[in-house]
Protein backbone atom coordinates (compact mmCIF):
# COMPACT_ATOMS: atom_id res chain seq x y z
CA UNK A 1 0.00 0.00 0.00
CA UNK A 2 1.52 3.35 -0.97
CA UNK A 3 1.34 6.02 1.58
CA UNK A 4 -0.10 9.71 0.63
CA UNK A 5 0.71 13.43 1.13
CA UNK A 6 0.24 14.52 4.88
CA UNK A 7 -2.33 16.99 3.98
CA UNK A 8 -4.39 14.77 1.45
CA UNK A 9 -7.88 14.55 1.86
CA UNK A 10 -8.04 10.76 1.23
CA UNK A 11 -5.54 10.28 4.25
CA UNK A 12 -6.59 7.51 6.79
CA UNK A 13 -8.06 9.00 9.81
CA UNK A 14 -6.69 6.29 11.81
CA UNK A 15 -3.76 7.25 14.23
CA UNK A 16 -0.71 4.44 15.32
CA UNK A 17 2.05 5.32 17.30
CA UNK A 18 4.00 7.55 14.92
CA UNK A 19 0.60 10.00 14.82
CA UNK A 20 -1.79 10.07 11.98
CA UNK A 21 -1.89 7.10 9.83
CA UNK A 22 0.18 7.77 6.27
CA UNK A 23 -2.26 5.43 4.25
CA UNK A 24 -5.02 6.02 2.09
CA UNK A 25 -8.47 5.71 3.69
CA UNK A 26 -11.14 3.22 1.65
CA UNK A 27 -13.44 4.38 -0.62
CA UNK A 28 -16.59 3.97 2.20
CA UNK A 29 -14.62 4.33 5.28
CA UNK A 30 -13.01 7.25 6.36
CA UNK A 31 -9.81 4.58 7.67
CA UNK A 32 -7.61 2.28 5.67
CA UNK A 33 -7.66 -1.33 5.81
CA UNK A 34 -5.02 -1.41 8.09
CA UNK A 35 -6.77 0.77 10.31
CA UNK A 36 -10.10 -0.62 9.74
CA UNK A 37 -10.16 -4.02 8.82
CA UNK A 38 -14.00 -4.37 9.83
CA UNK A 39 -15.61 -3.94 6.58
CA UNK A 40 -13.17 -5.84 4.79
CA UNK A 41 -13.43 -8.99 7.41
CA UNK A 42 -16.93 -8.34 7.09
CA UNK A 43 -17.13 -8.89 3.76
CA UNK A 44 -15.41 -11.72 3.67
CA UNK A 45 -17.38 -13.13 6.48
CA UNK A 46 -20.79 -12.65 4.56
CA UNK A 47 -19.23 -14.49 1.42
CA UNK A 48 -18.23 -17.03 3.41
CA UNK A 49 -21.62 -17.66 4.76
CA UNK A 50 -23.34 -17.38 1.40
CA UNK A 51 -20.87 -20.14 0.46
CA UNK A 52 -21.65 -21.98 3.23
CA UNK A 53 -25.52 -21.86 2.72
CA UNK A 54 -25.08 -22.34 -1.17
CA UNK A 55 -22.62 -25.25 0.04
CA UNK A 56 -25.21 -27.31 1.49
CA UNK A 57 -28.31 -26.13 0.40
CA UNK A 58 -28.89 -29.46 -1.92
CA UNK A 59 -28.69 -31.28 1.32
CA UNK A 60 -30.70 -28.24 3.06
CA UNK A 61 -33.62 -29.11 0.93
CA UNK A 62 -33.40 -32.77 0.81
CA UNK A 63 -33.62 -32.59 4.91
CA UNK A 64 -36.66 -29.99 4.47
CA UNK A 65 -38.38 -32.51 2.04
CA UNK A 66 -38.08 -35.78 3.61
CA UNK A 67 -41.18 -37.53 5.28
CA UNK A 68 -39.80 -37.48 9.22
CA UNK A 69 -38.44 -33.76 8.92
CA UNK A 70 -41.18 -32.18 11.45
CA UNK A 71 -40.17 -35.16 13.96
CA UNK A 72 -37.77 -34.91 16.42
CA UNK A 73 -37.88 -38.60 17.18
CA UNK A 74 -34.46 -39.62 15.58
CA UNK A 75 -33.14 -36.31 17.69
CA UNK A 76 -34.40 -37.86 20.62
CA UNK A 77 -33.04 -41.17 20.03
CA UNK A 78 -29.30 -39.45 19.32
CA UNK A 79 -29.18 -37.73 22.56
CA UNK A 80 -30.38 -41.35 24.40
CA UNK A 81 -27.27 -42.69 22.49
CA UNK A 82 -24.80 -40.15 24.00
CA UNK A 83 -26.49 -40.25 27.59
CA UNK A 84 -25.84 -43.63 27.71
CA UNK A 85 -22.04 -43.21 26.24
CA UNK A 86 -21.68 -40.97 28.51
CA UNK A 87 -22.96 -43.04 31.35
CA UNK A 88 -20.79 -46.15 30.51
CA UNK A 89 -17.55 -43.82 30.57
CA UNK A 90 -18.10 -43.40 34.08
CA UNK A 91 -16.58 -46.06 36.79
CA UNK A 92 -16.63 -44.34 39.77
CA UNK A 93 -18.79 -42.05 42.07
CA UNK A 94 -15.97 -38.97 41.86
CA UNK A 95 -16.17 -39.55 37.24
CA UNK A 96 -20.08 -39.41 38.85
CA UNK A 97 -19.66 -36.34 40.64
CA UNK A 98 -17.76 -34.69 37.96
CA UNK A 99 -20.06 -35.71 34.47
CA UNK A 100 -23.06 -34.37 36.57
CA UNK A 101 -23.29 -30.93 34.48
CA UNK A 102 -22.89 -32.79 31.72
CA UNK A 103 -25.42 -35.42 32.46
CA UNK A 104 -28.15 -33.08 33.64
CA UNK A 105 -27.61 -30.90 30.44
CA UNK A 106 -28.02 -34.10 28.41
CA UNK A 107 -31.02 -34.88 30.14
CA UNK A 108 -32.49 -31.39 30.13
CA UNK A 109 -31.75 -31.52 26.34
CA UNK A 110 -33.85 -35.37 26.37
CA UNK A 111 -36.66 -33.67 27.93
CA UNK A 112 -36.69 -30.59 26.02
CA UNK A 113 -37.12 -32.70 22.47
CA UNK A 114 -39.63 -35.22 23.86
CA UNK A 115 -41.84 -32.56 24.78
CA UNK A 116 -41.44 -30.92 21.47
CA UNK A 117 -41.73 -33.81 19.83
CA UNK A 118 -45.00 -34.92 21.24
CA UNK A 119 -46.53 -31.35 20.66
CA UNK A 120 -45.32 -31.51 16.98
CA UNK A 121 -46.96 -35.22 16.87
CA UNK A 122 -50.62 -33.19 18.63
CA UNK A 123 -50.33 -30.62 16.20
CA UNK A 124 -49.97 -32.88 12.92
CA UNK A 125 -52.92 -34.65 14.31
CA UNK A 126 -50.72 -38.38 14.25
CA UNK A 127 -51.80 -38.92 17.82
CA UNK A 128 -54.27 -40.38 18.99
CA UNK A 129 -55.68 -40.49 22.66
CA UNK A 130 -56.97 -43.31 24.51
CA UNK A 131 -61.07 -43.03 23.28
CA UNK A 132 -59.86 -42.16 19.82
CA UNK A 133 -58.26 -45.27 19.73
CA UNK A 134 -61.01 -47.73 21.24
CA UNK A 135 -63.38 -46.31 19.08
CA UNK A 136 -61.17 -46.79 16.08
CA UNK A 137 -60.47 -51.13 17.61
CA UNK A 138 -64.10 -51.07 18.02
CA UNK A 139 -64.82 -50.42 14.57
CA UNK A 140 -62.07 -52.60 13.48
CA UNK A 141 -63.86 -55.39 15.21
CA UNK A 142 -67.00 -54.57 13.95
CA UNK A 143 -66.03 -54.76 9.97
CA UNK A 144 -64.31 -58.61 11.75
CA UNK A 145 -68.11 -59.40 12.95
CA UNK A 146 -69.72 -58.63 10.02
CA UNK A 147 -67.25 -60.92 7.41
CA UNK A 148 -66.77 -63.73 9.73
CA UNK A 149 -69.36 -66.15 10.89
CA UNK A 150 -67.80 -67.43 13.75
CA UNK A 151 -68.03 -65.50 16.67
CA UNK A 152 -65.71 -67.41 18.89
CA UNK A 153 -63.14 -66.38 16.46
CA UNK A 154 -64.19 -62.62 16.05
CA UNK A 155 -64.84 -62.39 20.07
CA UNK A 156 -61.04 -64.00 20.05
CA UNK A 157 -59.69 -61.54 17.81
CA UNK A 158 -61.66 -58.51 19.34
CA UNK A 159 -59.85 -59.56 22.93
CA UNK A 160 -56.61 -59.50 21.13
CA UNK A 161 -56.87 -56.12 19.81
CA UNK A 162 -58.31 -54.75 23.15
CA UNK A 163 -55.12 -56.10 24.70
CA UNK A 164 -52.85 -54.50 22.37
CA UNK A 165 -54.22 -51.26 23.93
CA UNK A 166 -51.45 -49.85 26.22
CA UNK A 167 -53.07 -49.23 29.32
CA UNK A 168 -50.11 -47.20 30.95
CA UNK A 169 -50.43 -44.09 28.64
CA UNK A 170 -53.37 -41.31 27.10
CA UNK A 171 -51.30 -41.12 23.81
CA UNK A 172 -50.27 -43.32 21.73
CA UNK A 173 -48.64 -42.85 18.72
Amino acid sequence: MKKVEPDSPNRCQGTTNLGQCQYPKQEDSDYCSKCNPTKEFNDKKKSSDLYRVERYKSRIARLRSHANANTLEDEVAILRMLLEEQLQKIENNVQLVIEAPRLSALVEKIEKAVVSCSKLKKQSGSTLDKVQLINFADKVVTIIDENISDKDIVNLIADKIIGEIPRDSETIT
